[in-house]
């Protein structure tokens, strides 16, 4: 064989080599897309997909509809609490008659010796026991006011401080409202003692001022004189 014919037959073996090369290459998959995998997804063929991928996700609730973690609860409502009523003060108490004495639950306080009123809540309400009697008891016409002392020192004075003190008090009703004319001042010294001048409890008791019916619905009370044997101080 010449040279010429040794070259076509060596041509001939590469091209048949080659034919066969690439005849035992498995042929593409139809559909398979002719691009490079994406980044993060399988490089093998065979591995399955990933089960979210085919499994139905839920929606989320609207956001209105989750309760806030936070949200406190209400506070409950306390009632208020009803205080106490304060106490009430008692009433004041009133003068009483029995017989032509009007009794009072109080006395009179005058400084010692002299034919002063002392200024005291007890004396003011002595006086305002007295006026609530008056205004009660309209049909006592004249109320008799009595001034009364022990026996220490001459008659004259003691007449005379007890008739005064029965007219401080008769201008301490007047300043109050009450009439002058239904209120008789009345001095009697040491003639009319309710206890023993001897001793100094009796004595105390004898230094005192005592108020009487003298004039009832117009009339002296038991017929009896208005001064009742004193001496009035005007």
């Amino acid at each position: 064989m010449g040279l010429r014919n040794l070259g076509r037959v060596a041509g001939s073996i590469l091209v048949v080599v080659g034919c066969q090369s690439h005849a035992g290459l498995p042929a593409k998959e139809a559909g398979e897309p002719n691009q490079a995998p994406t980044a993060g997804a399988s490089s093998t063929a065979n591995e399955p997909a990933a089960a979210s991928s085919s499994a139905p996700v839920e929606a989320a609730p609207p956001a209105s509809a989750v309760p806030s973690a936070t949200a406190a609860a209400p506070a409950a409502t306390v009632p208020p609490v009803a205080s106490a009523p304060a106490p009430q003060p008692a009433p004041p108490a009133d003068a009483t008659a029995k017989g032509d004495t009007i009794l009072l639950p109080g006395n009179v306080v005058f400084e010692s010796g002299k034919a002063v009123l002392l200024p005291t809540p007890g004396n003011q309400e002595v006086l305002a026991q007295l006026k609530r009697y008056l205004e009660k008891n309209p049909n006592v016409t004249v109320m008799r006011i009595e001034g009364h002392t022990d026996n220490k020192g001459a008659q004259d004075s003691n007449l005379k401080l007890s008739g005064e003190r029965a007219l401080a008090i008769k201008q301490g009703l007047v300043a109050l409202g009450v009439a002058a004319e239904r209120l008789l001042a009345v001095g009697y010294g040491s003639k009319k003692p309710v206890a023993d001048n001897e001793t100094d409890t009796g004595r105390a008791q004898n230094r005192r001022t005592e108020f009487k019916i003298a004039v009832l619905f117009g009339k002296p009370y038991r017929g009896i004189n208005p001064l009742a044997g004193g001496t009035e101080f005007k």
